[in-house]
């Protein structure tokens, strides 16, 4: 193992009937949040599903980015990491559930009810 990070992918699916889903795979840090960024514009101001069950690091450049996604006002936002996987400790340890809904899974996040997820700045003001 060369200790470098593997850098991972970041890709989009548009869903009928469903939030959009921006699905993380591999290692996220600075050097991925341009692909975050594109993902995150591409969904425009929909709600968005931020799947991190196929990531296997993220750092703080990667929470930032998310919050502030969040907060810009463009629709309602939660994120899936399965338990015990390093980017739900990541979350865990810096309470990211006390600001964005975290669900173990799709189909979780899927059932919940609609005011479980994170209503952004511009929503919360109507």
């Amino acid at each position: 193992m060369s200790g470098s990070l593997d850098h991972g992918t970041v890709r989009v699916e548009r869903r009928s009937g469903a939030p959009w889903l921006v699905i993380a795979e591999g290692d996220h840090d600075v050097t991925t949040n341009a692909a975050f960024e594109r993902a995150l514009a591409q969904c425009g101001d929909t709600d968005i599903a931020l799947d991190f069950s196929g990531a296997t690091f993220v750092d703080s450049s990667v929470v930032g980015l998310l919050l502030r996604h969040a907060g810009a006002g463009r629709g309602r936002v939660a994120v899936v990491s399965p338990r015990d996987t390093p980017p739900r400790r990541v979350f865990d340890l810096i309470a990211l559930d006390r600001t964005l809904p975290v669900f173990d899974s799709l189909q979780a996040a899927e059932r919940a009810p609609a005011d479980s997820w994170i209503a952004t700045s511009a929503e919360s003001e109507t």
